[in-house]
Parts: C-alpha cells; sequence; structure tokens
C-alpha cells in the first residue's frame, strides 16, 4: 500500500512539475529568424511582467553552420524592455540585417508602441 501510494504521489509530482513547465513555455515567443550561408540569428521574446501591459525582454541568439547543421555562438539581450502584446505582433521587427563581411553582425530595431513607432537600431556582434 505504501508502494502504491508513492507511486501515485510521483506521478502527481511529475504532473505538476509537467504543468509549470508547459506553463513557462507560453511565456516566451520567437519573435523573428533569419538565416545567410553561414549564419543564423533567432530572436527570442521572454514575458518578464503580467497584468494589462506585460513587458518583455528580447534575446539574440546567434548560429553558426558546422557541416550540416547549426552551432549556437552567442546570446545577447537587447537593453530595452518591450511591451509584450507588441514585440510578438506580426509587424514588431521594423529592421533585422545581416552583415557578414569583415565582423560579422546583425542590426535590429523592433516596434517600440504602434504610436511612438520604431525603437533605436542595436547593432549585435555574431562572432565568436
Amino acid at each position: 500500500m505504501i508502494f502504491r501510494s508513492l507511486v501515485v504521489a510521483g506521478a502527481l509530482l511529475a504532473l505538476a512539475f509537467s504543468s509549470v513547465s508547459l506553463g513557462a513555455a507560453q511565456q516566451s515567443k520567437t519573435v523573428a529568424t533569419i538565416s545567410s550561408a553561414d549564419y543564423r540569428v533567432v530572436l527570442l521574446a521572454a514575458k518578464t511582467s503580467g497584468g494589462a501591459s506585460p513587458t518583455a525582454r528580447v534575446s539574440v541568439s546567434s548560429y553558426v553552420r558546422r557541416g550540416q547543421g547549426w552551432s549556437p555562438m552567442r546570446t545577447t539581450k537587447l537593453p530595452e524592455t518591450y511591451f509584450w502584446k507588441v514585440v510578438t505582433a506580426a509587424h514588431a521587427v521594423c529592421q533585422l540585417r545581416f552583415a557578414t563581411a569583415a565582423k560579422p553582425s546583425l542590426t535590429v530595431s523592433l516596434l517600440e508602441t504602434p504610436s511612438i513607432g520604431c525603437g533605436h537600431s542595436e547593432r549585435v556582434s555574431l562572432s565568436e
């Protein structure tokens, strides 16, 4: 009887942890991806607050082609805080551009709000 109780308790605990991780997974969203022959970049918004006007931080994860796949290089957080509903909407990306010459970099500008418009352009190094 004790063994059965432990199994049931373990199953309930696993279910609780899986629902927590599912809730956390819903707290981030891919904003954009861009690829070239040698580089791939993913912009990911992570919700940082709740309420009527939730906010988000955006990270830029870069990858380099190695053989047939992609290897992670670095992840950089953009310095600004964005509104979650704005940055995860369809027209959130104002500018997303590679420069792959001497020093590979990405220039990104995201929508602050529909009334304010686009935010400052941020340049992110893609070098290892």
